[in-house]
């Protein structure tokens, strides 16, 4: 839905953090949410450090990988270099990368996902697009 509110509206600047609500990464968490959820931000960062992140997140809500191979495969699906893809799921510098964003979302007062800030004022939980849009339209400076 955002990427057809940028389309559709226009002059809209999209920044997205991770915010896995995991206990496995997670120190902010008391109990677990989506297990799971830091397997799957590693293999958005992995993407996003060959510029596909929007592709994997994509493919990662379609498909929801049960494993690494089946990750490999939605990597191979998108023209990822897999011996890259499979160094960075693993690497220290991905895990810093979650947890940076775990940091910032909390100290933004993000605690949940989805959450959408618009000219810094937060937007929880899910919404229908026309909702979404109607946010964006409400909001333009």
């Amino acid at each position: 839905m955002i990427h057809k509110l940028v389309k559709e509206v226009g002059n809209i600047y999209v920044e997205s953090h991770n915010l896995p609500l995991d206990k496995e990464c997670n120190k902010y968490l008391k109990k677990q949410v989506h297990k799971g959820a830091c397997r799957y931000a590693k293999y958005a960062v992995a993407a996003k450090n060959q510029g596909k992140y929007w592709d994997m997140s994509t493919l990662l809500f379609e498909h929801r990988p049960k494993n690494d191979d089946e990750a490999i495969l939605l990597a191979q699906k998108i023209g990822l270099n897999i011996d890259k893809f499979k160094f960075d799921i693993n690497s220290k510098e991905t895990l810093k990368q979650i947890t940076a964003d775990i940091d910032y979302a909390v100290s933004q007062g993000v605690l949940g996902t989805p959450t959408i800030v618009v000219n810094g004022k937060r937007y929880a939980g899910i919404k229908p697009y026309y909702e979404l849009k109607e946010i964006i339209e409400n909001n333009e400076r």
